[in-house]
């Protein structure tokens, strides 16, 4: 379509954002070391009028402790979903076509082990001028269980664009799901929250679960879609994410509420069926469409095509591959179905998860068509557990008031409850991927308990135990 036709469209189709407002927020933990933890406020906010406060506010609640922490702004981006020829025309660059940025809000908190935190994000207003909810105040919370997983960052969506999407055509849009170890991380579309915990109601036919006409979520790649729907507005997505083990225990929950900006246009982002490992060579063994696993020293290069549902557009790439896998090589050759090819050697020491991300925008103009796609390179053996470089093998064994020695075991060990062994009713024991993982055990001298795991084990297990009081966990190393 000609820009000058488009442009009125786009200011009409999006009344929301001539205003200044919040256009959405995601809380993030990371973990720095033994209880610290970074506590990253993202939020997006349209530029046209927006004064985005230098400081706000965050609450965090458990049984453990509960109060306010003030998060300053440590630095903002502009994330406006044009083409480089229009982006200079964006309201972030003072021009008149709706613009965003990002910024980042940040503070640190000790958070004792506990298995319930949650930090909360509230804010008033929301814009009321949207196509699907006229929400005045909203909440948006992070959950972290640190007693059942010590160490680790919570999960969070990594995508950092907010999508526009030419509603005469198909819409796709990747949030990137992230988490630092194991786990099942599962999204689901929810309605969005007031600051009492009450779910809004959406204006007819928008409800939290299709806030928009025929949005569909994938649970496990956080991957959504719907087909061309003809709209033009914006509406307000929430998403909720789910980090939980195999046995059902939830280790930590994320948020994401954000505007996707509808325009009547026919314009497409590159589409998510592509970007799948192909050609692989070296030792790496492929785990799954954006997944591969090696062990240290070992060597991969694969291939990676991205194609664009407008055969007229082309396609060029980027990736941080580089900086999240040191040494990486990546290349890419642009056109209307782009190449990438990556190639690492896993230095000796490298144990773990490790995420990047290949991005790919095409030429279409105003609206710029952007994808990212994610890749996970497990470094075996997974079983690295994170508390062992912070000194915390000791705060296993006393966070719980349980003694485990010897702790690294090289076979069986013993077991030391605050309580008497006779009211010990179960104890049971998986691996980090939530796989059971058989162990026997009998009372010992002293009133402790013998644990004989399997002779072949290698690696960090999880040992649960459930008395008629409740239950408690503690790691112990296998080697």
């Amino acid at each position: 379509m000609d820009p000058k036709v488009l442009l009125p469209v786009l200011l009409l189709a999006t009344p929301s954002l001539l205003h200044g407002s919040l256009a959405g927020a995601e809380i993030d933990l990371r973990h720095l070391q033994n209880d610290t933890y970074e506590v990253d406020l993202v939020s997006w906010w349209n530029c046209d009028g927006a004064t985005v406060p230098p400081t706000m506010l965050v609450e965090y609640d458990s049984p453990c402790g509960s109060g306010v922490l003030t998060v300053t702004a440590v630095g903002n981006e502009e994330v406006s979903m044009l083409c480089p020829t229009a982006l200079s025309n964006s309201s972030c660059n003072g021009g008149f076509l709706p613009g965003y940025r990002r910024f980042v809000h940040q503070a640190t908190i000790d958070l004792p082990p506990c298995d319930s935190w949650a930090v909360s994000f509230q804010r008033c207003c929301l814009d009321p001028v949207n196509s699907n909810l006229s929400a005045q105040h909203m909440t948006v919370t992070t959950t972290l269980n640190n007693l059942l997983m010590p160490c680790r960052d919570t999960p969070r969506y990594e995508q950092e664009d907010l999508p526009y999407t030419g509603s005469l055509g198909a819409f796709e849009h990747a949030l990137l799901p992230w988490s630092d170890g194991p786990g099942f991380f599962t999204s689901s579309l929810g309605p969005l929250l007031d600051t009492t915990g009450t779910p809004y109601t959406y204006a007819p036919p928008f409800t939290g679960a299709e806030p928009y006409a025929g949005l569909l979520l994938d649970s496990a790649l956080a991957q959504l879609s719907a087909p061309a729907s003809g709209l033009a507005g914006g509406y307000v997505i929430n998403v909720n994410g789910t980090l939980s083990d195999g046995l059902g225990n939830v280790l930590g929950t994320v948020q994401r509420m954000f505007l996707l900006v509808a325009i009547q246009e026919e314009a497409f982002a590159p589409a998510l069926a592509s970007g799948t490992i192909q050609l692989m060579s070296g030792q790496a063994q492929v785990t799954g469409p954006h997944e591969l696993s090696l062990e240290p020293g070992q060597s991969f290069c694969f291939q990676a095509e991205f194609f664009d549902p407008d055969s007229a557009d082309v396609i060029t790439l980027g990736s941080d591959a580089a900086t999240i896998l040191p040494g990486a090589t990546f290349t890419s050759t642009p056109g209307d179905t782009a190449t990438a090819s990556i190639c690492w050697t896993a230095p000796p020491g490298t144990l773990g998860r490790l995420h990047f991300r290949i991005d790919a925008r095409d030429d279409h103009c105003l609206l710029e068509g952007r994808q990212s796609f994610g890749y996970t390179v497990v470094v075996v053996p997974d079983t690295l557990d994170p508390c062992l470089n912070v000194g915390s093998e000791e705060r296993h064994r006393t966070v719980t008031s349980v003694s485990i020695l010897p702790n690294p075991a090289d076979g069986p060990f013993h077991m030391r409850f605050p309580f008497a062994a006779s009211q010990l009713a179960r104890l049971d024991a998986t691996d980090l991927h939530g796989r059971q993982v058989p162990v026997s055990w009998t009372v010992g001298p002293d009133d402790a308990i013998l644990v004989i795991p399997p002779s072949d084990r290698r690696g960090l297990v999880l040992i649960r135990w459930h008395t008629a009081g409740g239950t408690g966990v503690v790691r112990v190393l296998l080697r």
